[in-house]
This record gives structure tokens, C-alpha cells and sequence, in this order.
């Protein structure tokens, strides 16, 4: 169950319509073919909103001491990493910490974010979310028709091969509307990159 009140509602029915709409494309000629324990997605660049790196942070902070320390260490190395490749690109820069002015990431950098860094998300383990209940939306609204071999071959710059339906195409800017006016806190960022920066905002209370 999610700790924000307001994703404790918002999440629930984000999966409730993703699941109406896989219904319906499986009823026709598209098939969903993303199953569980397939992690290639989870390579790939994903931008956060501060509400749902809060939502994350608190996971990690129910979790045991022991556990706890663990993950904040994981979350540290993935934020380093990801900084380092903002840094190295001309149109980063903008992206190595969260920002309330949304500027969208440009397209070469998400090509080039699997190839370069090249590492998982944190909270994969054994190709499984192990923070799944408190995934954030992109996670949610992520789902495609292509075979899973050519989503595995992401990183090798053949992007233009992953088929992604129009009915989750409207249904992410559906959900992407409904963020603008239900989060009030307008600051975005690469996920590790929030989540760390939520973690040093609790630590400070």
C-alpha cells in the first residue's frame, strides 16, 4: 500500500485503467508482450516527480536498519553514476539534480543513458521490483507490443523497433496531465537523483 495520501488513491486507479486498456489491446491485434521476472525496461532512463521519490524514500525507510543502510548505499552509487553521465553530455548539465522547471530530457539522451551507464535500477534484484507496490507512474504506464529479444537490444540503438501502443501513448499523457494538477511540489529529476535527495531531506528532520 502507498504511503502518500495522495498516491494511496492515484496509484490504484492509474493501474486500475492501465489494466482496462492491456484488456483491451490483447482482445485485439496487440498483444502486451511484457511479463514479469523481464527487467530490460528497467535500464532504461526514467524521470520521477519529488512526490514519488517520496514515496520510494519511505519504503526504504521502513525497511530493517541493517536493510535500510543498504539501499541508501545502492541509491547513492546509482545517483553518482547517473550525475557523471548528465555531466558528460552537452544538453546533462541541466539534469545532474532536480529541477521545477520541467524541461524535458532530450531524446539522445535517453538513447544513450542504457548504452553509457549501463546498470539497473536500483531497486531491481534478480529481475524483480522489489519496490513494486510504490513504483513510480513511468514504471506503471510502461508496456509495449514488441518481442522481448529486441527490447533486450535497447541499448544498441534500436529503439525505433520498440512498439509502444497509441492507447498507452493517451493514456500516459492522461495520467501526465492528472500529476500536473495533483502534485503540488513541481520538482522533477532521473529517479536515483530524487530518491537521494528525498533521503538527505529526512535525514536532516
Amino acid at each position: 500500500m502507498p504511503y502518500s495520501k495522495t498516491n494511496k488513491h492515484f496509484y490504484p486507479m492509474i493501474d486500475q485503467l492501465m489494466a482496462g486498456t492491456i484488456d483491451e489491446l490483447n482482445a485485439g491485434k496487440s498483444k502486451v508482450t511484457c511479463r514479469s521476472g523481464c527487467g530490460y525496461c528497467c535500464y532504461l532512463l526514467v524521470e520521477i516527480s519529488w512526490e514519488e521519490a517520496s514515496e520510494l524514500a519511505h519504503w526504504i525507510h521502513k525497511q530493517p536498519k541493517a536493510k535500510r543502510e543498504e539501499w541508501i548505499q545502492r541509491i547513492k552509487q546509482h545517483a553518482a553514476r547517473a550525475r557523471k553521465f548528465f555531466k558528460s553530455h552537452k544538453h546533462g548539465k541541466n539534469f545532474v539534480a532536480p529541477s521545477d522547471e520541467h524541461e524535458d530530457v532530450p531524446d539522445d539522451l535517453f538513447a544513450d543513458y542504457a548504452d553509457e551507464v549501463n546498470k539497473p535500477c536500483p531497486f531491481l534484484v534478480k529481475n524483480k521490483c522489489v519496490a513494486y507496490l510504490h513504483r513510480p507512474t513511468p514504471c506503471r504506464l510502461h508496456v509495449v507490443t514488441t518481442p522481448p529479444e529486441i527490447c533486450s537490444h535497447c541499448h544498441e540503438d534500436e529503439e525505433q523497433d520498440i512498439k509502444v501502443p497509441r492507447k498507452i501513448v493517451s493514456l500516459q499523457k492522461t495520467v501526465g496531465d492528472l500529476m500536473d494538477k495533483l502534485y503540488k511540489d513541481q520538482r522533477w529529476g532521473q529517479m536515483s537523483i530524487m530518491v537521494e535527495s528525498v533521503l538527505k531531506s529526512i535525514s536532516k528532520k
